[in-house]
């Protein structure tokens, strides 16, 4: 089953005030893409496979590897060091967990110094299982956010095969 997208036209305006002569503010265009998707299991037992992120490389096609910087429970602060492939280049980046709600809710935010992805996991039971909502926002930095339009295709593409890589690992 495919992950419907929706809301793929959106764009979410982040702002931050720099401390700079005259409080110069300067706006982040982002490109957010919301996906659903259903899989049989325990609630828990699905939101602690996703909830660490050391995971992702299994479910992922686009990630090569992911690798938990701490040990114990995981949790709000918790870091990932990943390579990620992009337009066919490896590039390294650091995650963080920044929401830690179990069962319910998990958030990631990383990146590099080129761009910021917030991404945001919720996990729901339905009658059919787990539904799982998946909620990310890319950020470009300039001159990348210049080409935000022309990679809107693909950043949908990467989030329909990451979604369809975990609901093929979930429902084993």
């Amino acid at each position: 089953m495919r992950a419907e997208p929706s809301g793929t036209d959106r764009r979410y305006v982040y702002r931050r005030v720099r401390n700079l002569p005259l409080c110069v503010e300067e706006e982040l265009m982002a490109t957010r893409l919301e996906r659903t998707i259903t899989v049989p299991g325990q609630k828990a037992d699905v939101f602690a496979y996703v909830a660490d992120f050391s995971n992702a490389a299994e479910w992922d096609p686009g990630v090569d590897s992911s690798t938990r910087s701490e040990d114990g429970p995981l949790g709000v602060g918790d870091r990932y060091a990943l390579v990620v492939t992009f337009g066919g280049r490896s590039l390294k980046t650091r995650y963080e967990t920044t929401a830690y709600e179990p069962t319910d809710l998990v958030r990631f935010e990383g990146g590099t110094s080129r761009f910021k992805s917030i991404d945001t996991i919720t996990f729901t039971e339905v009658d059919a299982g787990i539904e799982i909502g998946y909620v990310a926002d890319f950020i470009l930095s300039f001159p990348l956010n210049l080409a935000e339009p022309f990679l809107k295709g693909r950043f949908n593409a990467l989030a329909d095969e990451a979604l369809q890589g975990l609901k093929r690992v979930l429902s084993g």
